[in-house]
């Protein structure tokens, strides 16, 4: 079998909420950096209702994680709990380790040696919560209130850049990003395998979607600050 790249397809992995969305996050808040020390990306969910393919995917996704340290993918440990500063509604919470795939994406098309990524804990408990009402994918018609935010912190020596994305409905902002990739993707790409941020223009693409930006805490009234993942 030919590579992607030798037989002309694109191929675009992770192309949802987790993935996309905080490559394409880190991407714009990197900037014109041509590299950085550490990328740090944190997720809050103001609550999970899962179908069944996310509690799917939790009980046969059993490998460690693994975060980027010193440009290598190293196993996290899950019983790291830190603390994040978050914009409104969510304020401080417990940040736990999580990992997914844009530490992979990330490292392919950024310089930076250290990548880092965690949600707030009140996400996991719900979703390991029986008792928690399920969702039932394409038959639930009205839209879920579960506000969402993605922090990201890039670092290069003394500075810090910040961004971040907030909306409402996971699975809802899911959709949007498939299409508007797709689209994209028909206009016409490289080959080869990309992530979101290599493949597309990040802050054109996320003007495109039902989430509200915010550059280095300018879009609220005081910026968020953040506690090392480390």
């Amino acid at each position: 079998m030919r590579a992607p790249a030798t037989a002309g397809v694109t191929a675009l992995p992770a192309m949802g909420f987790f993935g996309a969305l905080a490559d394409l996050l880190a991407t714009l808040t990197m900037g014109d950096w041509p590299d950085a020390d550490s990328i740090e990306i944190a997720t809050a969910l103001e609550g999970w209702r899962p179908t069944a393919g996310t509690l799917m995917t939790g009980t046969r996704n059993v490998e460690p994680h693994r975060e980027l340290r010193a440009g290598r993918l190293t196993p996290n440990d899950p019983s790291r709990v830190t603390a994040w500063d978050f914009p409104p509604p969510f304020g401080r919470a417990e940040l736990v380790p999580l990992s997914l795939g844009e530490t992979v994406l990330l490292s392919q098309h950024l310089k930076v040696p250290e990548i880092r990524a965690g949600i707030n804990s009140r996400s996991l408990e719900d979703l390991a919560d029986p008792d928690l009402p399920r969702r039932t994918a394409g038959q639930d018609r009205t839209p879920v209130q579960q506000a969402f935010v993605i922090d990201v912190a890039v670092t290069r020596g003394t500075s810090t850049r910040r961004g971040s994305v907030h909306g409402n409905d996971i699975y809802g902002v899911t959709a949007p990003i498939v299409v508007e990739a797709t689209v994209r993707l028909l206009a016409g790409l490289p080959s080869g395998v990309l992530a979101a941020g290599a493949a597309f223009d990040p802050a054109a693409f996320l003007d495109s979607l039902p989430v509200h930006l915010t550059r280095d805490g300018a879009s609220h009234p005081t910026e968020p600050s953040r506690r090392s993942l480390s």
